[in-house]
């Protein structure tokens, strides 16, 4: 197996090359939740998500995780109610940049939880920590392999996690759902193929795949990464891929937030 990293675009480039890739099984997509995200803040993105390709198997999730600075004054059970007190606009959040996952899952909170937390983006999730670790800002909604690191070491205080159920990565921490009924945020990892790949061929990657993810020394290797495997059948993924889709949908158009 060849891994062939093609950056540019938020990965743009990759997923467009990847679409025009023969249907034969030889080419996959390492697809994660830019895929469903750039169409909506991109021009004349080249793919279209749920036409171009046809679902293997989704391999892992991770929950997005509310972090804030270590000495951030807050009760884990009562997220929106302490951030009504303190005042609109007076907590701040960082973020990967506009359109990022991890702005989405702030978003999403802010319009489900009808809070009012100001946005400073970064170039990138590296820096966000940095400064959230600093105290310039207060709070950030991160993929948990991320955060984790800062969060063991006692850096940053992890809130809650995005899961809509509480997280065997971070199994002590509530979920956000407790407190926001119905959110929801997390990242993902999953394989897609061309479309027009015959469907033996998906078959014979989904099986092995799924075969790799029962084995005890993978889980404990993902569940050390910070991520939960998945596994499954095509027409699950296919299902999540075009649920994410949507959802993305619905955050972009609550942000306000226009292709560029």
């Amino acid at each position: 197996m060849i891994v062939e990293n093609i950056g540019g675009a938020g990965g743009t480039l990759g997923i467009a090359q990847a679409a025009k890739a023969p249907p034969d099984g030889y080419t996959l997509l390492s697809a994660t939740p830019s895929i469903g995200i750039n169409p909506h803040i991109q021009k004349n993105v080249p793919y279209n998500t749920l036409r171009d390709f046809v679902p293997v198997v989704q391999i892992t999730t991770s929950p997005f995780v509310l972090i804030a600075t270590k000495n951030f004054p807050s009760r884990r059970s009562m997220i929106s109610s302490i951030w009504r007190r303190t005042g609109p606009g007076t907590i701040s959040y960082g973020s990967a940049g506009i359109g990022s996952a991890s702005f989405l899952s702030a978003e999403l909170f802010k319009a489900m939880a009808q809070v009012d937390i100001t946005h400073i983006p970064y170039r990138g999730t590296g820096p966000a920590l940095i400064d959230l670790i600093a105290g310039r800002i207060q709070v950030q909604f991160e993929n948990a392999p991320a955060a984790l690191p800062q969060i063991r070491g006692g850096e940053l205080k992890a809130i809650a996690v995005g899961t809509a159920k509480r997280s065997v990565i971070l199994p002590d921490l509530p979920a956000i759902a407790e407190t926001v009924p119905g959110y929801e945020a997390s990242s993902w990892l999953g394989l897609l193929a061309p479309a027009g790949t015959p469907r033996p061929i998906i078959d014979r990657l989904n099986a092995a795949i799924n075969k790799s993810l029962a084995d005890a020394t993978v889980r404990k290797r993902l569940t050390d990464l910070g991520v939960e495997r998945v596994g499954g059948t095509p027409e699950e993924f296919g299902t999540y891929l075009k649920a994410k889709v949507e959802e993305t949908d619905r955050i972009v158009k609550a942000a306000g937030l226009k292709p560029e």
